[in-house]
C-alpha cells in the first residue's frame, strides 16, 4: 500500500481478484488483524464499492479533489447525481442502471438548511424529511405537526482529554513527557467526579444524551457493560472529593 500511494508501484500487492479484475470477489490481505475489523464503520478500510474503471487512472493525491470524485462521480446505487451546487445541494435522479427495484421516486433533492432556520422550515413543510437536526432543536421540532421523529442511539461517545506530552510521528505513539499537576491520575479521577455532566445534558441536551461510563456506548448492548459506575458528579461540604 505505502509503494502505491508514493508511486512506486502500478498495484497493490495485497489487493488481488479471485476470479479475475471484473469478477465479483475482492480479497484484501492485512499486514496485521484488528478486533475492530469485525464491526462495520471500524475505520480500517473503505466498505463500500467504487467504480474501478472510472477512477483507475487518478493518482491518489488528487482523488479527493477530481471532478470523479466531487461533481461527476458514479454510483452503485438507485439514484445518481445530477447536479451539485457546491455548500447547497444535491439533486439526484433515477439510476437506469441500477441493479435492483426501479426507485418509485423520480427524482430527489438533498438541501442543506442553517439550524437556525431548520425549525421555522419544517412549520413551513419546506421539505418532506429533516435530517441531522442536533439536539438543542429537539424540543421545538418534535411539537411541529405533520412529522414523525426518529433516531437511534449513537454510535459514539464523547470524552474530555488531557494534553500530557506529544505525539511522536516518525514512531506513531504517543509520549507521556509534559511536567503537569494533570500527570497525576488521581487530579484527573478528581476531574472527573467534579464534572456536573448528567446536569449539562438534562438542560442542552433535551433528555438526548446520557453520561458516558465505558468507552463503549450502550447502543452495543452486546459488549456494554451497565454495571461500571463511571464517573458522576461527588461532593462533600468542601467540595468535589479528590483522590
Amino acid at each position: 500500500m505505502d509503494d502505491y500511494h508514493t508511486g512506486k508501484s502500478r498495484t497493490i500487492s495485497g489487493i488481488t481478484y479471485p476470479d479475475g479484475p471484473n469478477g465479483k470477489t475482492l480479497r484484501i490481505q492485512f499486514k496485521e488483524m484488528k478486533p475492530g475489523f469485525n464491526f462495520s464503520g471500524n475505520g480500517y478500510y473503505l466498505e463500500s464499492a467504487e467504480p474501478y474503471n472510472y477512477l483507475r487512472n487518478i493518482q491518489p493525491g488528487r482523488l479527493a479533489s477530481d471532478a470523479r470524485t466531487t461533481t461527476r462521480p458514479l454510483t452503485t446505487g438507485p439514484f445518481r447525481v445530477r447536479r451539485i451546487v457546491s455548500g447547497e445541494s444535491i439533486s439526484y435522479e433515477r439510476n437506469p442502471y441500477y441493479w435492483g427495484a426501479r426507485p418509485k421516486l423520480n427524482s430527489v433533492t438533498v438541501t442543506i438548511v442553517a439550524p437556525a432556520k431548520a425549525v421555522a422550515s419544517m412549520r413551513s413543510h419546506q421539505y418532506d424529511i429533516y435530517n441531522g437536526m442536533t439536539s438543542d432543536l429537539y424540543a421545538q421540532a418534535r411539537k411541529v405537526k405533520a412529522y414523525t421523529t426518529t433516531g437511534r442511539e449513537a454510535l459514539y461517545f464523547q470524552a474530555l482529554y488531557f494534553n500530557l506530552g506529544h505525539y511522536d510521528q516518525r514512531r506513531s505513539i504517543n509520549v507521556t513527557d509534559r511536567k503537569t499537576p494533570l500527570s497525576n491520575p488521581n487530579v484527573r479521577k478528581a476531574m472527573g467526579y467534579a464534572r456536573n455532566v448528567s446536569q449539562v445534558l438534562k438542560k442542552y441536551y433535551s433528555g438526548l444524551s446520557v453520561p458516558a461510563n465505558t468507552t463503549i456506548p450502550p447502543v452495543f448492548d452486546r459488549y456494554w457493560d451497565s454495571s461500571v459506575n463511571g464517573y458522576s458528579q461527588t461532593r462533600t461540604s468542601s467540595g468535589p472529593t479528590v483522590f
